[in-house]
């Protein structure tokens, strides 16, 4: 509920770019509302909301900081890449790890049939993303996105980052070897990123 009155608050700053929104429609397979891109990027009262002409939605904040994501067409349907968070003066966007507003877009795409997000991370922030419920299989990432290094016999049972992060020797692991890998977030009810998902916002990683 909450998101659904955040969303509307902005839905009078919602702008598209010419074509952007048959783009759009066409893309997702429906009728998009105002207030669903507002949820992609669970924008803020006072936020001006944009659909460019590549589809990047954006919430820009009155100092110039933004958040913006894309929605692209994947081969097994609509994939929404949370792209990042822009702060003006800083030499690098960085990737998006705030628990709320994940929240809001997890319901927001599920709405939109959109059962996968992706993003991009460091190798600090992949290691919260992870914790969030981001995943990739180890053996994508491996070696490399990890300066050739292989997991020891130790942590060589992990199948996913998402295992090897729950793990503190995998953690130790990772802040040693550790690269920018491409991540992803099942949005379906009962993917193993929801649960995870869950157990963060429970507190127990």
């Amino acid at each position: 509920m909450g998101s659904q009155r955040t969303a509307a608050r902005t839905r009078s700053a919602t702008e598209y770019a010419p074509g952007a929104r048959e783009r759009l429609t066409a893309v997702l397979g429906r009728t998009v509302s105002s207030s669903q891109v507002a949820g992609l990027v669970r924008a803020q009262p006072g936020e001006r909301v944009t659909v460019d002409r590549y589809l990047q939605i954006r919430a820009t904040a009155p100092d110039g900081s933004a958040f913006y994501v894309y929605v692209n067409r994947g081969a097994t349907g609509p994939v929404l890449w949370v792209a990042g968070y822009h702060r003006p003066g800083s030499p690098a966007d960085v990737a998006p790890t705030d628990a709320g507003r994940l929240a809001t877009q997890v319901r927001t795409a599920r709405a939109l049939g959109i059962s996968s997000l992706f993003t991009k991370a460091t190798k600090a922030e992949s290691l919260h993303l992870a914790l969030l419920g981001w995943d990739t299989p180890l053996s994508a990432i491996i070696p490399h996105e990890t300066s050739g290094a292989r997991l020891p016999a130790s942590l060589a049972h992990f199948q996913t980052l998402q295992a090897l992060m729950r793990d503190p020797g995998g953690q130790a692991w990772w802040q040693r070897y550790g690269g920018t890998p491409g991540l992803h977030f099942d949005t379906r009810p009962r993917s193993d990123s929801m649960k995870q998902f869950a157990r963060y916002r429970r507190g127990a990683s």
